[in-house]
């Protein structure tokens, strides 16, 4: 997680960060950003949105 904005009533979040993805011998697969969309619902925050992005070229 890098940043977390809340809106103004406390109803919705935001969360941006980034994350790797390694293999078994610790090799970086892919890393890349993320951002995800919570909303409270019953007093607890739900993720309803979520998506990412590698910084990494496709490998062919």
């Amino acid at each position: 997680m890098k940043d977390i904005f809340p809106s103004s009533d406390g109803v919705k979040v935001v969360e941006l960060g980034e994350f790797t993805v390694k293999d078994s011998t610790t090799t970086t697969i892919y890393h890349g950003h993320y951002m995800s969309l919570f909303e409270k619902r019953d007093g607890k925050y739900v993720c309803i949105r979520d998506m990412a992005a590698s910084d990494m070229p496709r490998k062919k």
